[in-house]
């Protein structure tokens, strides 16, 4: 119960601390002048976008082109088996007869 009066008491003292205060005019915002309306706006950053994709896009395709190179694998379908029983003949290599197409290890990676 005591704590009660200390609370009420407190907050009565705040209250008339604050009807004491004068209160501010409050002043209308002064509107702001846009330069373009929204709809341009966002049109103009769609534009950009669908821009900057198709740069990116065309950019990554030429880069691809350059760097994809095929390997042609033949397969030959016919009446005659292969030595391994598969349908690819490839010539078996053992690790000690194991050399590199390059130079240097880290091209094969």
């Amino acid at each position: 119960m005591e704590d009660d009066k200390i609370l009420e008491s407190f907050f009565d003292g705040m209250k008339q601390a604050d009807a004491q205060r004068p209160v501010p005019p409050l002043e209308k915002p002064v509107p702001v002048r846009r330069l373009w309306p929204s709809a341009i706006r966002y049109a103009v950053a769609a534009a950009v976008t669908i821009l900057m994709v198709a740069v990116l896009y065309t950019v990554r395709q030429k880069g691809q082109e350059q760097t994809a190179q095929t390997k042609d694998v033949v397969i030959e379908v016919g009446q005659e088996g292969t030595k391994t029983g598969s349908l690819v003949d490839m010539p078996e290599q053992t690790l000690s007869e194991w050399t590199s197409p390059t130079g240097y290890l880290a091209e094969d990676f």
